[in-house]
């Protein structure tokens, strides 16, 4: 192969091949490294919010009431929380929700929420986390 004219280039671009190879088998380690460590952190915040929960009592848990970034500020979460809320007042049952977002305390006390605790996932900065509630 070293005798043909595109020789040097073919050379070239087998090395350049080889260090992608490399490049995307370093990438992928690192997701799964990434991934492992995100899942154990999403385990410890679970456990935190279920330590937090009231057992025993009959509530409706308003759980990830998300909006994507670019749909915020439309409505949509408050839409969201009184559609379970509406759910909650039919049953009857309180309701409840936990918040790791400072700028959505104000809001749910709009909603008729009240913080009732204040605490922090149990990990190397772990999330601050608002526990509110709101009655029948």
């Amino acid at each position: 192969m070293s005798d043909t004219p595109h020789a040097a280039t073919i050379a070239r671009i087998d090395r350049a091949l080889e260090r992608i190879e490399r490049a995307a088998k370093l990438q992928a380690e690192a997701n799964r490294t990434l991934e492992s460590r995100h899942a154990a952190l999403r385990t410890r915040i679970g456990d935190a919010i279920g330590a937090h929960l009231a057992e025993g009592e009959d509530w409706y848990y308003l759980r990830y009431a998300g909006v994507r970034p670019d749909c915020q500020g439309q409505g949509l979460g408050g839409l969201t929380i009184r559609a379970g809320l509406a759910e909650a007042t039919a049953a009857g049952k309180p309701a409840l929700l936990e918040t790791a977002t400072e700028g959505n305390v104000g809001i749910y006390l709009r909603l008729g929420f009240a913080v009732h605790e204040e605490w922090d996932v149990p990990a190397k900065s772990g999330p601050h986390f608002w526990s509110m509630s709101r009655p029948v």
